[in-house]
C-alpha cells in the first residue's frame, strides 16, 4: 500500500484537455451497461480502510501529532523533547490488528519507530460510569481530563486494557498516546461503553456538544 507523507497535501493539476466530450460519456455509459466496469464499481462501494488519520481537518475531531523515534525504543517517549513531523486528524481510532506489511495507512512511509500523540475534546450528555477499552501494538496510553486512566505501554503484540470511571456531563479532554516499535504487527483501537450500553468504537462525532452553546447544560451524577 502506498502511503502519503503528511507534512502537507498536494493537489496535482490535470494535464491536457479536461473537457469530456459527449462521445466519451456515451462510451462510458455503454461500458457500464455492458458490465465491463463492474469490478471498479464494486471496489468503489467497499468500505474505506480504517486509518490513523488524514491531512484533512476533521472539525471537532482528534488532532494527532506524529514523531519519529530512535530505533530500539521500548516505551512511549517524552514528546516535549521531540520535533514533530506533521499532524493528522481523525474522529476515531480504529486500526485493528494487522500485519505491518499492509502498511500504516494515513501516517508516513515509515514502517516502524514512530509515535502519534492524539488530543481533543468530547461531550458527555448522559453522566454516569463509562468503560473504555484500549487495544494497541505496540504501546499506548489513555488520558482523560489530563489524568492517565489506561496504561498499555511497552513493546508487545496486540493487547487490550480496560478501565471504568465516572464522567460528569459537559466537556472533557481526551488524549491517546501511541507508538509503533519494531515491525510485524500494528494496532490502535479505542472503544467506549456508556451507562447500560455495549462497547463500540469511540467517535468524536458521537460525543459532540449541541450546536447552540446557550443550550449547554452540565448534568451532575445523582445517586452516588
Amino acid at each position: 500500500m502506498k502511503l502519503h507523507l503528511l507534512m502537507r497535501a498536494s493537489h496535482a493539476r490535470p494535464a491536457g484537455n479536461a473537457r469530456v466530450t459527449l462521445a466519451v460519456v456515451r462510451s462510458a455509459a455503454y461500458l457500464i451497461a455492458a458490465g465491463i466496469w463492474a469490478c471498479p464499481i464494486a471496489l468503489a462501494q467497499e468500505e474505506p480502510v480504517a486509518t490513523f488519520g488524514t491531512t484533512v481537518v476533521v472539525p471537532g475531531g482528534l488532532l494527532g501529532v506524529i514523531y519519529h523515534l530512535r530505533p530500539s525504543a521500548k516505551s512511549l517517549p517524552d514528546f516535549e523533547g521531540l520535533n514533530p513531523l506533521g499532524v493528522i486528524y481523525t474522529s476515531t481510532l480504529n486500526v485493528t490488528p494487522r500485519d505491518f506489511r499492509e502498511g500504516f495507512p494515513g501516517v508516513t512511509n515509515r514502517f516502524e519507530w514512530f509515535a502519534i500523540d492524539y488530543s481533543g475534546r468530547f461531550w458527555i450528555e448522559k453522566p454516569g460510569i463509562y468503560r473504555f477499552e484500549l487495544t494497541s501494538d505496540d504501546g499506548s496510553r489513555l488520558y482523560l481530563d489530563d489524568r492517565m486512566v489506561l496504561d498499555n505501554d511497552g513493546v508487545h503484540p496486540p493487547e487490550t486494557k480496560l478501565t471504568a470511571l465516572t464522567l460528569e456531563g459537559g466537556i472533557h479532554r481526551i488524549r491517546v498516546s501511541y507508538f509503533q516499535g519494531p515491525r510485524f504487527q500494528v494496532a490502535l483501537v479505542l472503544r467506549v461503553a456508556g451507562p447500560g450500553e455495549e462497547f463500540r468504537v469511540f467517535s468524536t462525532d458521537e460525543f459532540k456538544p449541541p450546536s447552540d452553546p446557550t443550550t449547554w447544560t452540565y448534568p451532575q451524577i445523582t445517586n452516588r
